[in-house]
C-alpha cells in the first residue's frame, strides 16, 4: 500500500545494501515480489558479500585462535505463542551449537541465552522483528504487536575471559555502536 516504483524499490534496496559493509545477507519471501531477478543477488556481487536464500553459516577464527560461529536463517522451524524466539531456540536445543542463532521472517522479536550442554559455549537465540511497522494485515488479523526492535547488534569480542562476554546482542543498534567504541577504545588504551 505504498507508491514506490519496482524502480525506486530498487534503488532503496541498493541504497540499504550498499551502505555498509556486509558479512551476508539472507533473502527471503519477500524478495519474491520484487518482480524478475533478486535485487540482493545482484547487489552482494558488488559488494563480495555471502548470500544465500535462506540460510549462511559462518565461522569467525581470530588471530588468537578463538572461533565464533553464526547461523542465521530467514526462519527456524517451529513456533510458539508463548515465546517468540522458538524456532532459534528449538534449532539450539536438538543440537545446534553456534554461538548466534538468528533469524527474520515473523515480524516479531525474541531473544534468548542457552548454555550448550557439557560445553562452555553460549547459545544466542534471537529472533528479529522488521522494519516492518505498519501492518494494516496484522492489525486485522489480531496478531499481537510483538516488535521490540526492527535490527539487533550483535558485538563480538573474542578476547572475552568468558563466555558470556563472547556476544553481546543490543537490540538498540545507536546504543549498541556506543558501547561497541567504548569497548573498543578501552581495548586501546
Amino acid at each position: 500500500e505504498q507508491q514506490t516504483s519496482a524502480s525506486q524499490a530498487w534503488q532503496l534496496a541498493e541504497w540499504f545494501v550498499n551502505g555498509a559493509r556486509w558479512l551476508y545477507l539472507i533473502g527471503g519471501n519477500h524478495d519474491g515480489w520484487s518482480g524478475a531477478g533478486d535485487p540482493l543477488k545482484w547487489i552482494c556481487r558488488q559488494q563480495q558479500a555471502l548470500y544465500e536464500s535462506s540460510e549462511v553459516r559462518i565461522g569467525l577464527k581470530f588471530p588468537n585462535k578463538r572461533e565464533i560461529r553464526i547461523n542465521p536463517r530467514h526462519d527456524f522451524e517451529g513456533s510458539s505463542q508463548w515465546n517468540p524466539a522458538h524456532g532459534p531456540m528449538k534449532a539450539a536445543q536438538l543440537g545446534v551449537r553456534d554461538d548466534i542463532v538468528i533469524c527474520g521472517h515473523k515480524h516479531k522479536s525474541g531473544y534468548s541465552i542457552l548454555k550448550a550442554p557439557g560445553e562452555e559455549r553460549l547459545i544466542h537465540c534471537i529472533q528479529v522483528a522488521s522494519y516492518k511497522l505498519y501492518d494494516r494485515y496484522a492489525r486485522s488479523k489480531g496478531f499481537r504487536d510483538q516488535h521490540i526492535s526492527p535490527a539487533v547488534l550483535t558485538i563480538l569480542d573474542p578476547t572475552a575471559k568468558t563466555a558470556l562476554g563472547l556476544v553481546r546482542v543490543e537490540h538498540d543498534v545507536d546504543a549498541g555502536m556506543e558501547i561497541f567504541r567504548w569497548m573498543k577504545k578501552r581495548k586501546a588504551a
